[in-house]
């Protein structure tokens, strides 16, 4: 999307000839929803996404014939964060795409 905006050819190539049939999420970090504000595309993104400002993540080990059992644990607060985008947002990667391609190709 820069490249085009200065004017330089791009060619976007993508595998898949239609949306995926599976849900792929895209996880924005907050310098990330700092760039898509640069390039002016951040309302649409924001309105199209779900943003949280804490993850959990919990590890899990699988054996088949038994039930999981938790190895580890962590948590990111974004909201100890000094910025503006003191979140993150998870957007469809084709919303974000769409998104992307509209604004490139004007």
């Amino acid at each position: 999307m820069k490249l085009a905006s200065r004017g330089v050819n791009v060619a976007v190539v993508e595998q898949l000839k239609a949306e995926s049939p599976q849900y792929k999420g895209e996880l924005l970090q907050p310098k990330t929803l700092a760039i898509l504000e640069d390039l002016g595309v951040i309302d649409q993104v924001l309105a199209s996404g779900h943003s949280f400002s804490s993850l959990e993540y919990i590890e899990l080990e699988r054996q088949s014939s038994e039930q999981p059992r938790k190895v580890g644990e962590s948590c990111m607060d974004y909201g100890l964060l000094t910025t503006p985008y003191n979140y993150a947002l998870m957007i469809p990667h084709e919303t974000l795409k769409s998104i992307l391609l509209k604004k490139a190709n004007q």
